[in-house]
């Protein structure tokens, strides 16, 4: 960071202060990613653009706290990781018994006749699907793009919930 930065950061370190407050934020949990981002701001700032550098620097240090509120948000609904054999908590019972109806997938599609259901497009994702393949790689296999392959993937599935 060069001298001029630094003064930056220097003169609006209350931004940090400032931000954490606005969302009514713990100063303990938060002032590491306000500081991280300030120092981020000084580093990007263009003073060629006619704007202020406290401005610049409170959207910077607001998007790294959204940021923060994604990735918890992501990870709010996972509680516990599960293996696929017996649990501790139930011994006689496997997760893998529980999530599947035990049939291989080519089986528990048999009750539909796909041929008459889907697309000949359609149908060859969902054969690669049922074969594992990622949406990229079957992408890449029918020369067309990972969007494409997935609006297939809901299609087939709305298709298949219909009958």
């Amino acid at each position: 960071m060069t001298k001029e930065q630094e003064i930056l950061v220097i003169e609006n370190h209350n931004l940090i202060y400032w931000c954490i407050h606005k969302y009514n934020l713990s100063v303990e949990e938060y002032y590491d990613v306000c500081a991280i981002a300030l120092c981020k701001a000084a580093l990007t700032f263009n003073k060629d653009k006619g704007y202020k550098f406290s401005t610049y620097a409170g959207m910077v240090i607001l998007n790294s706290i959204k940021m923060e509120f994604r990735k918890f948000q992501s990870n709010k609904y996972i509680k516990d990781v599960l293996s696929l054999d017996s649990t501790e908590k139930y011994e006689n019972i496997c997760l893998a018994d529980v999530c599947t109806t035990g049939l291989d997938s080519y089986d528990e599609i048999i009750p539909y006749n796909l041929r008459d259901i889907l697309t000949p497009f359609e149908y060859k994702v969902a054969q690669l699907k049922v074969q594992g393949y990622t949406q990229i790689h079957i992408g890449d296999m029918l020369k067309c793009s990972q969007p494409k392959i997935s609006r297939a993937l809901r299609e087939i599935k709305r298709k298949m919930e219909i009958g």
